[in-house]
This record gives C-alpha cells, sequence and structure tokens, in this order.
C-alpha cells in the first residue's frame, strides 16, 4: 500500500515525484501496488487532475523526463522481446502503461459532506466513471463502542464504570445525530452526512476538550495550593509575632514607666530653667540701666 505524506512543505514537486516512485514501481517493477489517496491529503486539485488521468489512461501527460523515459524503454524492451511484441519506443512506453494499469490499483477516500464533493465528480469524471464507488453503511452499536475504546486508550478516565459511560455517551451523540439526519430527510428532502469521520471528530473533540479542561482544573489546583501555602506560612508568621510580643509586653511596660518618669523629670527641670531664665533676664535689665547711668 502506498501513501503520501502530507508535510507543510508538501508541494505539487513532492507530489510528482511521489506519482513517479509509485508509477515505476507498478509498470517497471511490475508490483501490485494499492495507491490509498483521501481528500484531507488534497493540497491543491492539481492532485485530481493527475488521479483522473491515471484512472483514465494509466499515465500523467509531463511527468517522467528524457531518462526516466529511458529507463522504462531499456526495462521494458526484454519484456516486448518475450511477449513477441514491437520494439519501438512508443510500443514500450505503451507496454509500460498497460503494465501501470494492470498493478495499480487506486483506492481514493472521500467524505460526501459538502459542495467540494460534487464539484469534483463534475470536474474529474474519471473519479466516477472509471471507479467502483462503495459507499460505506452505518456502523453498528458495537462498531462504535470498538472505535471509541481504542481511541480512548492511554486517557486516564478513572473507573471503567466511567469510561464505559463515555463511551456510551460518544455512541449515542452519533446515533442520535444519524437520526436526525434520516427525520431531516423525510421532511425537507435533504442531506446530512453522518460519516465515520464525523464520529471521529466527535472522539478528537472529546479528547482535546478534556485535556484543555483539565489543564485549567490542574492549574487553579496549583494556585489553590499556593494559595494555601502561603496562608499556612503567614498564619507561622503572626503566631510567632504574637509570642514575641507576649515576651516583649513586660520590657515595653518597664520601658513605658521609665518614659513616664523621665517626662516628669524633664518638665520639672523645664520649670527650674524657666525661672532661672527670668532671674537672668531681670538682672540683665538691672545691669543694663547701670551700665547707662555710668555712661552718662
Amino acid at each position: 500500500c502506498f501513501q503520501i505524506e502530507i508535510t507543510k512543505s508538501y508541494g505539487k514537486v513532492e507530489w510528482r515525484d511521489d506519482l513517479k516512485r509509485v508509477l515505476l514501481k507498478s509498470g517497471q517493477e511490475g508490483k501490485s501496488v494499492v495507491f490509498l489517496f483521501t481528500d484531507t491529503q488534497i493540497v491543491t486539485e492539481s492532485f485530481l487532475e493527475d488521479l483522473n488521468n491515471i484512472l483514465n489512461a494509466g499515465e500523467v501527460p509531463n511527468l517522467f523526463d528524457d531518462n526516466d523515459i529511458n529507463s522504462i524503454v531499456a526495462a521494458m524492451r526484454p519484456l516486448c522481446q518475450a511477449a513477441g511484441l514491437p520494439l519501438t519506443k512508443v510500443a514500450l512506453y505503451s507496454y509500460f502503461v498497460r503494465r501501470v494499469r494492470s498493478n495499480i490499483h487506486m483506492s481514493l477516500c472521500m467524505s460526501p459532506m459538502g459542495e467540494a464533493f460534487r464539484t469534483r465528480l463534475r470536474n474529474f469524471p474519471s473519479l466516477v466513471n472509471n471507479c467502483c464507488v462503495d459507499y460505506f453503511a452505518e456502523w453498528p452499536e458495537e462498531a462504535l463502542r470498538s472505535v471509541a475504546y481504542s481511541a480512548l486508550d492511554g486517557i486516564s478516565l478513572g473507573e471503567n464504570a466511567v469510561k464505559d459511560g463515555v463511551v456510551s455517551m460518544c455512541g449515542t451523540i452519533h446515533q442520535s445525530v444519524e437520526k436526525a439526519s434520516r427525520q431531516y430527510l423525510d421532511e425537507q428532502r435533504r442531506y446530512n452526512y453522518v460519516t465515520p469521520t464525523s464520529y471521529l471528530e466527535v472522539l478528537s473533540t472529546f479528547k482535546t476538550l478534556l485535556g484543555i479542561k483539565r489543564e485549567e482544573v490542574s492549574t487553579a489546583k496549583r494556585r489553590l495550593v499556593i494559595g494555601l501555602d502561603k496562608l499556612q506560612s503567614t498564619e507561622v508568621e503572626v503566631d510567632q509575632l504574637k509570642r514575641e510580643l507576649e515576651e516583649m509586653e513586660p520590657v515595653l511596660i518597664q520601658t513605658s514607666e521609665q518614659v513616664e518618669k523621665m517626662m516628669g523629670q524633664i518638665e520639672k527641670d523645664k520649670a527650674e530653667a524657666d525661672e532661672t531664665r527670668a532671674v537672668v533676664v531681670k538682672e540683665e535689665a538691672v545691669a543694663s540701666t547701670k551700665a547707662e547711668e555710668c555712661q552718662q
């Protein structure tokens, strides 16, 4: 089975290189190949044009350069000679194309949802004319449960009863949408496609939301733990300060008494200083008067 690997830089050059590889493998090497291609791998619509050419003619125009053509012709020559076919370059390449069409099996997986699918069928008719179209029926309940268990494998949901409940919930959601879609078709004559991809998206959305909510709860838990630690450490510090204050209270009382005594002594000394100052001022006035009389 051959399948392309989509990357951020995957473009038309990488696509044509992959086509060369799969066509040479089926035509030149003569190996049977299943080319699995899904609509999620359609980077540009030109991919479908090349697939349309392979389905219709077994080749992609201008895919191989001269060196590739020479290599193909050289590989086909002994085979054509053994089969008694002409050994012209055109005949040899045509034999290569027949081997490609015989050995390659195109498996195209597309969702019928949306306008894009219908547009692609109109633009590339070989997707219908040269393909056997398989419409996959609704998944039974057992398949839904099996896929859900597989998708949720590795995710811790606690007890088994919880996981069973989640699996049942996902299946019920999918089946209820299917039922509503059938009712919608009966009443409005319009289709709402509910595909296996829809169910896988439900499971993927559940896992994504579960991860987001777990991260939110974990963040809230960390903040709560940090807050409780801060409160506990603050309580210890407050208790320590209370003990220190209780130990310092006698000292503070004694110091307060000493301060009161000092304030009393200061007031007494201030009063005596005021009295002394008054006497000095009076004597200074008398001395000044006598000094003036002596000068006269």
